[in-house]
């Protein structure tokens, strides 16, 4: 447990509802003086970071929604107005001719559902779930209440109280494995600490208990108590397992334990009540993984009738929680009408796989996808070469180049299935009762895959068509580039093969990378967690150089107070320096020029290329014949064939002048936003 947080979560569940909040606040300013920052005047000579950087720092207009700009949010944008015109494309045409199932039938459903919603007090879908509110509300044990969190499992789609994941087991990547991961209301951190964030949690509770018909203070004072409840919970909570839980990307950060250890661990409710929640039998269990047991006993320990008010009004806030923007209670007059641009994103969020087989169908490009894939090809060969002239031993060399070799590579998109007319049922009644039926059609399909093999193409493609980003999956041992990155700057059919390998080419090799880094390094070709896949030797020198490398970003500060943590960012900084230098190693001098221009220019708006002069002195000949090999490679023969004629002109010339001194000009970047 982290006392210091635990600590925290303590004075703050002490003063939040008195009137006091744990915040900090900056000191008043000693001086009304501004320091007017010149950018404009900035010399390379006097401040040369400033000079590249200053202009950036000093005009960055964070946009206020995402927080973040760059090559990531213009192709996000991109990728939105596309999706934008398939659906008005979609919504034009003549609903009669779409295939029922198809995914342009639920598209053109949807779209039109969301759209123009008739969702009144009276629809049933409205009626059915007030009903269920009632219930929960009537409920008198927790015998009681389980059988309703079942209810919201298998009717609504929502775990109210134990929420788990559907993993790879790492150790056997044929079969799945359930895992108990986190349950809070929001941010655990921000909850153990209370204060405002806390607060906000407890007004939207009691907000939501008005709007049922409960009084203000009543409402106040239950909204009181499940937040309290909510805060005991964050602070028997690790919250470092948490943040290992989120970066958890290759499914290693949780214990696996049996069914019979857990039951010991969960005296009151433990497995049984799991599996009366999700209904699956618990023949059907065999091993669970547990990212924090301490956090999972303490949430078995809440299940007593003392908590029994809490427990309901966690379920119901759960269910107004996910459903109650869409109940008018206040009459569909007074409602909101949605904008295109919500439309479009509750459509991609219900519906991901029909709306990737449509962007596929509209934005595919096969020659695209070919260009995509040898450079993919090319970057692993170009790998293999690297690992060839690595440090490594021959036993190590071959086990990473099998690896390498083994990586499944995803292009563009999977192959559009046929239409499933089955999937017509996921259109309801109207909106509400749509999205209804997608979040419990969605959390049926994931308590179906528990006991079920292995679906490599499933895994492999999680990732939306559309989506721009890549990744690289160590149980699948696959790496997967969809169409939506496949835009500029990322990539330009008509740019040069350096700006694309400095675009894209830089994201696939950060991917390929991945696969040997901190984490990606303990699996093996087949995806299985087995750490001495390598020989020890190797290992040995790895770590060393890990190490190294978190050493050396550690040294690096933001504002000369706060330090990088490099053994937090090492598996980035490694993919990073992989990628890179492997899409360097297969351009030629030009085109690294190009590729790493490209390379800026997902970051910046402005990027100029700054020739600045610089001196070389040398007191060594043979130092200067190595840097002329080193700097025409291409001349290298010639430079072997003179070396001794070279040598005895250099070293006559130091001995006469002291040193040889050579002006070259160095390549700087001047970049702005």
């Amino acid at each position: 447990m982290n006392k210091k947080r635990l600590t925290a979560a303590i004075l703050a569940s002490a003063c939040l509802l008195s009137g006091c909040s744990a915040v900090i606040e900056n000191p008043p300013p000693t001086s009304t003086t501004e320091e007017v920052f010149d950018v404009d005047n900035i010399r390379a000579q006097d401040d040369f970071y400033g000079y590249v950087n200053g202009g950036y720092l000093y005009n960055m207009d964070v946009n206020p929604v995402t927080g973040s700009g760059g090559s990531f949010d213009l192709c996000n944008d991109m990728v939105l107005d596309r999706i934008q015109a398939i659906f008005a494309d979609v919504i034009a045409g003549d609903r009669s001719t779409y295939e029922e199932g198809s995914s342009r039938q639920i598209v053109y459903d949807a779209y039109y559902q969301i759209a123009n919603s008739k969702v009144t007090m009276d629809s049933v879908s409205v009626v059915n779930l007030l009903a269920t509110i009632d219930s929960i509300n009537d409920v008198s044990s927790i015998d009681e209440l389980f059988k309703e969190y079942s209810v919201l499992v298998n009717e609504y789609g929502i775990p109210a109280f134990y929420d788990f994941d559907i993993k790879v087991n790492p150790y056997d990547t044929t079969e799945y494995v359930p895992v108990f991961t986190f349950h809070a209301l929001g941010d655990l951190e921000k909850i153990q600490i209370g204060g405002t964030y806390a607060k906000e949690i407890r007004d939207k509770i009691a907000f939501n208990l008005r709007c049922l018909g409960v009084s203000e203070e009543e409402a106040n004072e239950r909204a009181n108590n499940l937040i309290y409840m909510e805060i005991d919970i964050a602070a028997n909570t690790d919250l470092d397992l948490v943040d290992a839980a989120e970066d958890d990307r290759i499914g290693t950060a949780y214990k696996l334990m049996t069914v019979d250890e857990l039951d010991n661990l969960l005296p009151n409710y433990g497995i049984d009540g799991l599996c009366r929640m999700y209904g699956i039998s618990r023949s059907r269990l065999s091993n669970i993984g547990v990212y924090d047991i301490g956090h999972v006993a303490y949430m078995d320990s809440v299940l007593i009738e003392e908590n029994l008010q809490e427990l309901k009004d966690l379920a119901i806030y759960s269910l107004m929680d996910m459903y109650g923007d869409y109940i008018p209670f206040d009459g569909p007059e007074n409602s909101t009408p949605p904008t295109a641009d919500s439309i479009a994103m509750t459509i991609t969020r219900s519906f991901k796989d029909q709306v990737s087989e449509l962007y596929a169908e509209y934005y595919y490009d096969e020659t695209v996808v070919e260009d995509v894939t040898n450079m993919t090809e090319t970057l692993i060969a170009e790998y293999v070469e690297l690992i060839n002239n690595s440090y490594m031993s021959a036993e190590g060399k071959a086990a990473i180049i099998d690896k390498l070799c083994a990586i499944e590579i995803n292009i563009g998109a999977p192959e559009a299935g046929e239409a499933d007319p089955s999937k017509a049922e996921l259109i309801g009644e109207d909106a509400l009762d749509t999205l209804i039926g997608v979040r419990r059609n969605m959390i049926m399909e994931f308590v179906n895959q528990i006991g079920s093999p292995v679906d490599r193409e499933t895994e492999s493609w999680s990732m939306s068509v559309y989506a721009v980003n890549a990744c690289y999956d160590p149980r699948m041992n696959s790496i997967t580039i969809p169409l939506g990155i496949m835009l500029s700057p990322f990539y330009d059919a008509n740019a040069s093969r350096g700006a694309n390998y400095g675009g894209l080419g830089s994201v696939i090799g950060h991917e390929i990378s991945h696969a040997f880094d901190n984490e990606g390094m303990n699996y093996d070709a087949n995806g299985v967690y087995k750490p001495d896949w390598i020989p020890a030797a190797d290992r040995t020198v790895f770590n060393e150089r890990n190490q190294a490398l978190i050493e050396y970003f550690n040294s690096f500060t933001v504002n000369d107070v706060y330090h990088v943590d490099g053994k937090l960012t090492l598996g980035e900084n490694l993919a990073d320096i992989g990628g890179l230098q492997c899409v360097m190693s297969v351009l030629n001098a030009s085109e690294q020029q190009d590729a790493f221009e490209s390379m800026l220019k997902k970051y910046f708006a402005t990027v100029v290329p700054v020739y600045l002069p610089t001196s070389w002195h040398y007191i060594d000949a043979q130092e200067l014949v190595q840097k002329l090999k080193d700097i025409f490679p291409e001349q290298e023969k010639f430079i072997d064939a003179n070396e001794e004629i070279l040598s005895k002109y250099f070293s006559k010339k130091i001995e006469a002048e002291g040193e040889i001194v050579v002006q070259i000009k160095s390549l700087f970047w001047k970049c702005r936003l």
